[in-house]
């Protein structure tokens, strides 16, 4: 049998593909077509709010922490040993109770041998000062002796030239005249000096009675006692410890005077210096175990924190409650003056920090506003405070929170 030549082998497969896509050609030339529908524009379901300009109180959020006016560190002014602890941490104590024993034993020996130099010299100046009345009466009397010794010279002269006593005679009446001289000599110079002996021992009376008045601090210093009513917040040292002087014993504070300290950025000082200056104080609360408990600005820092480019401010309680503690931390709102026209708006209606939605003619318009901080509407709930030149009151703004807000989108309002 003849075989097909090269040529043929060659051309048929071509043919064969070309005849495919011919076929395929005209099938996709014939297939038939549906006709195209327009498409409808999707309308979002939103919420809106018919905004009105008025004055506003803002409502700042700061972080402030629990202090006391009054937190005590109690530490030891002697070197003693701990006898007795009578608290614990977390104790509530009143004024004066006692704290801490410390061992009084040589304490008591140097009050005691104190007490007993000053009696000593108590009873020296009491007999220095019975020795100067003594030695006056006693000075009379020897001004008398030596009168009756000059006499005696006189007469044993008289009977000396008269050859009835002989020089001898003389010579004892003189020496007894000369010792005279000298005894009242002496008494005078004990007379004249009793004032300064009594200095001296007055001087020494002090000197003791103040070593005895030091003494006895340091006894009263070995009970530790409470300088305030409040909550014991550390014991340094157990029982039968040394302790040292300077060493740190008990740390206390007043539960009642507790306060609550805030960093505020210096933004906000202006308003409220205005504000204390016209009602001498400001009000604000914290929410401690789902409660609002109410606070109230007294009193703001002179100085202005450079890390922090704010200034404390700090706040009293106005109720006392038990479950506020030392240390806590504490998000406090405060209420400033109220800022004119400006608008309170529902938090989910502002996008970013510097712009909302308003409604025209079923169009979103995207506008740009002032970001003020937080209001408290009237159902109690925090409110975002905003002002902008663009909006009017009577504005209808949208509401609702969702991602697809963009200008020009067709909305309809649910709440309608």
């Amino acid at each position: 049998m003849k075989q097909p030549s090269k040529f043929v082998r060659f051309l048929l497969p071509i043919i064969i593909v070309s005849l495919f896509i011919a076929v395929f050609v005209f099938l996709l030339e014939t297939k038939p077509t549906t006709a195209k529908k327009d498409v409808e524009e999707k309308i979002w379901f939103v919420e809106s709010q018919k905004i009105k300009i008025q004055p506003h109180q803002p409502i700042v959020k700061l972080i402030g922490q629990v202090i006391s006016r009054e937190n005590i560190e109690i530490s030891s002014t002697i070197d003693a040993d701990v006898v007795k602890r009578w608290v614990s941490v977390g104790d509530r104590v009143n004024k004066n109770q006692i704290l801490l024993n410390l061992d009084q034993t040589k304490f008591k020996l140097m009050v005691s041998q104190h007490q007993a130099e000053l009696n000593e010299i108590k009873a020296l100046i009491k007999e220095e000062k019975q020795q100067y009345v003594t030695n006056k009466r006693l000075l009379e009397k020897e001004r008398s002796l030596l009168t009756i010794s000059n006499n005696a010279v006189v007469r044993a002269k008289t009977l000396e030239k008269s050859e009835m006593a002989s020089s001898s005679q003389l010579d004892d009446a003189k020496r007894a005249s000369l010792n005279q001289q000298i005894a009242i000599a002496q008494r005078q110079a004990a007379i004249d000096t009793n004032p300064i002996r009594l200095q001296q021992l007055e001087a020494k009376f002090q000197t003791v009675a103040s070593k005895l008045a030091l003494a006895k601090d340091d006894l009263s210093h070995t009970k530790i006692l409470s300088p305030i009513n409040g909550i014991v917040t550390q014991i340094s040292l157990d029982q039968a410890e040394h302790v040292r002087q300077g060493s740190s014993l008990v740390s206390l504070y007043n539960h009642k005077q507790l306060e609550l300290i805030a960093l505020i950025p210096e933004k906000y000082l202006a308003n409220i210096a205005a504000g204390m200056q016209q009602h001498k104080s400001l009000q604000g609360w914290v929410t401690l175990n789902k409660k609002k408990h109410a606070v109230t600005l007294r009193r703001r820092s002179g100085v202005i924190q450079a890390k922090s480019a704010g200034s404390y401010l700090y706040f009293s309680f106005d109720k006392e409650n038990s479950n506020i503690l030392l240390g806590q931390t504490l998000v406090v709102h405060l209420a400033l003056p109220a800022l004119n026209n400006t608008i309170a708006i529902p938090t989910d209606a502002i996008y970013g920090t510097t712009s909302i939605f308003v409604i025209e003619n079923q169009r979103l318009k995207r506008v740009p506003i002032e970001w003020l901080g937080e209001t408290l509407g009237a159902n109690g709930q925090l409110y975002y405070l905003i002002r902008s030149s663009a909006l009017a009151s009577g504005d209808i703004i949208l509401t609702s929170k969702f991602a697809n807000a963009m200008d020009g989108l067709k909305v309809t309002i649910r709440n309608d």
